[in-house]
């Protein structure tokens, strides 16, 4: 997407990503990774499945590594501050990390007290404070601050260690899926057929299909909808590109799909979008330039230097 900055993870910390997002929408995905995220601005909603929550600001949220789950705001997006940290990073004193699962909703205020959830939050700016400052001794810092945030989840959520005979099976499903969509996301913009990556997996369609429903819960062909509709709408909304230009761009073979995509979304056409946008004289940033995009080193830095002056940790 244009004007969208890439997560670079840090060199110093393999297994540990750490990054802002002004996100607009995120369509469902998972990865191998725990995530804990806080609303710094606006709101979010999460949803996995056919369950959904809204978060506010200063919201916290927990989705286990393997859990499918989707992001939406409204028109002006929400900054998030997100923590994925893989099993790996620990696993060298906790041999049973990649096993655990924390039994709670996603947003933590439901099962956290203010004082928890505050503390959480601090850590939580503090480490993404140091690791992108890389100022001295930053790697240290941010681990002591991982380890400080992974073991207040510990003892506070409450978590039940999967059987190897359980996770095992869940493991190769997700690492398949993860492979699947990494490969859309790479190829949405072409014809994409669910054959073409059926026989790349050595499966049957059927079966692709069906693991699709079953980790994602849609279809193959909602989810490629899903991406191309997420790289059309900030060419929709920030530029004046002609409707049939963008909707090749985007992968779709005509633009009657482009526009049935907006009328689902939004509840109209992509040119009556855009004589919204005219009337409101929305700026740019506020118009979704991107339905998602990574904020640069020197922004988080300059959001989170508060935070990280007055730790109180």
């Amino acid at each position: 997407m244009k004007n969208e900055y890439e997560v670079i993870p840090n060199a110093q910390f393999q297994y540990l990503n750490v990054f802002l997002v002004h996100l607009f929408s995120r369509t469902p995905h998972l990865h191998r990774e725990l995530e804990l995220g806080i609303v710094l601005e606006g709101n979010l909603q999460v949803k996995m499945g056919p369950d959904s929550w809204r978060l506010d600001r200063e919201d916290l949220y927990l989705i286990n590594s393997m859990d499918a789950h989707e992001f939406i705001t409204d028109e002006h997006g929400a900054i998030v501050l997100a923590i994925q940290v893989s099993p790996k990073l620990v696993k060298a004193f906790l041999p049973d990390a990649d096993r655990i699962r924390f039994l709670t909703a996603p947003p933590l205020r439901e099962t956290l007290n203010d004082t928890c959830c505050g503390e959480l939050s601090q850590k939580s700016k503090v480490l993404a404070f140091h690791y992108h400052k890389q100022d001295k001794c930053y790697e240290l810092r941010c681990f002591e601050l991982i380890l400080s945030i992974l073991y207040a989840l510990q003892k506070n959520l409450p978590s039940k260690t999967m059987s190897k005979e359980d996770y095992l099976p869940m493991k190769r499903r997700t690492e398949r899926m993860v492979e699947v969509t990494d490969y859309i996301d790479q190829n949405f913009q072409r014809k994409l057929l669910l054959e073409e990556i059926a026989e790349w997996q050595g499966l049957t369609m059927p079966h692709l299909s069906h693991l699709f429903q079953q980790m994602l819960g849609m279809s193959f062909q909602d989810y490629l909808r899903g991406k191309r509709f997420e790289y059309a709408f900030p060419l929709v909304s920030g530029t004046n590109r002609s409707i049939l230009d963008i909707s090749i761009e985007s992968g779709f073979s005509d633009a009657r799909y482009l526009i049935r995509a907006f009328q689902k979304e939004l509840g109209c056409t992509p040119t009556e979008y855009r004589r919204q946008l005219q009337k409101q004289s929305r700026t740019r940033r506020s118009s979704s330039e991107s339905r998602q995009y990574f904020l640069p080193r020197d922004e988080v830095i300059r959001m989170l230097d508060s935070a990280a002056c007055n730790p109180r940790i």
